[in-house]
C-alpha cells in the first residue's frame, strides 16, 4: 500500500526488508530513467543506512562550516532515497540529528519525493518516540501503512542448513 511511491518496511532482523526494499529501489530507478533519459544526471538516487547518514554528515562537517547542510541537502533533493535501518542506532539522537531527520522528512514530503525505509521498529508509536509526531505524521501520509515482514530470520535459517 504505497502512497506517492514511498514505502516503509518493518520487522525483526533477518526478515528480508533490505533485500526487498533494494529491489523496489532499483525498480523505481529503472522506471524513472526509462521515462526520462536526463533524469538522475544532476541529482542521483541515494541508498544509505541511518548510521551511515549520520557518519557521513559528521565527516562532511569537517570539510567546512556548511558541510553537514550540503550533505543533508543532497539527501533531501535525491529523486529517490532509500533509508535503511531507520532507528537502528540505539543511541539517543543529538539535537542536530533530530533536526536533520525532521528537515529531511518534511522537505521530501512537501516535494513528494519517494522515500523507501526499512526499520526494526514495528509500530508508528515506536517511531514517534524516537523521531516525533511531526515526522510520523508525514510518513503515514507518504507511505499509508507499515508493511510488516514476518517469518524466520533467513540468515539463521541458512546457517542451520
Amino acid at each position: 500500500a504505497e502512497h506517492r511511491g514511498s514505502l516503509i518496511l518493518c520487522g525483526q532482523v533477518g526478515r528480508g526488508k533490505t533485500a526487498w526494499g533494494t529491489g523496489h529501489f532499483n525498480d523505481l530507478v529503472i522506471e524513472r530513467v526509462g521515462k526520462n533519459e536526463n533524469w538522475g544526471r544532476h541529482r542521483c538516487p541515494i541508498w544509505v543506512t541511518e548510521a551511515a547518514l549520520f557518519r557521513k554528515a559528521e565527516s562532511a562537517s569537517r570539510e567546512g562550516y556548511h558541510g553537514r547542510a550540503i550533505y543533508l541537502s543532497s539527501l533531501i533533493r535525491a529523486p529517490i532515497l532509500f533509508l535503511d535501518d531507520l532507528g537502528g542506532n540505539r543511541r539517543s539522537l543529538t539535537d542536530w540529528q533530530g533536526g536533520a531527520m525532521r528537515d529531511l522528512f518534511s522537505e521530501r514530503h512537501s516535494s513528494m519525493r519517494p522515500t523507501l525505509i526499512t526499520t526494526n521498529l514495528e509500530r508508528w508509536e515506536d517511531l514517534e518516540k524516537r523521531y516525533g509526531d511531526h515526522i510520523v505524521s508525514r510518513l503515514i501520509e507518504d507511505c499509508g501503512v507499515m508493511v510488516r515482514m514476518h517469518g524466520p530470520d533467513r540468515r539463521r535459517r541458512a546457517k542451520a542448513q
